[in-house]
């Protein structure tokens, strides 16, 4: 069972402080469905498949999530790829993940050749530590 918990950026030292790697997890103001990531609670597809939650959980790391609503700011001067436009399209909040070391950000799926995706998460935990993902093989 992987640890999930809904917090505010108030908790990043807490939760920086007590795990090596961990993933936060910026959700969008309303789900969307077309998306390959979606948060650990919303439901699974038609084949009982839930790509981010599955993988995580095979993985065994800790995920965290906020609103990207209110967290615009943090997330701002937390993360230098972030373009602020990216934050918000089609009068939505738009999600976003980032992967930490303790509280230093590895890397988000803003970065360079990421993408909101299985591919750019696993690429994500492979710059927080390879070894994470001895259990996918």
């Amino acid at each position: 069972m992987i640890y999930h918990e809904h917090i505010t950026v108030k908790d990043y030292r807490r939760v920086g402080s007590s795990n090596q790697y961990w993933l936060w997890y910026f959700t969008p103001s309303k789900i969307i469905t077309e998306q390959q990531i979606q948060p650990i609670e919303s439901p699974t597809d038609e084949g009982g498949f839930h790509p981010f939650r599955d993988l995580v959980e095979l993985i065994q790391i800790p995920v965290f999530e906020s609103k990207t609503k209110d967290s615009i700011d943090f997330l701002i001067s937390l993360d230098p790829y972030l373009i602020t436009k990216n934050l918000y399209q089609k009068n939505e909040f738009t999600p976003v993940i980032i992967g930490f070391n303790h509280m230093r950000l590895v890397s988000s799926t803003h970065h360079p050749k990421k993408c909101l995706c299985v591919e750019g998460l696993i690429d994500i935990i492979a710059e927080m530590n390879v070894d994470l993902l001895k259990n996918l093989i």
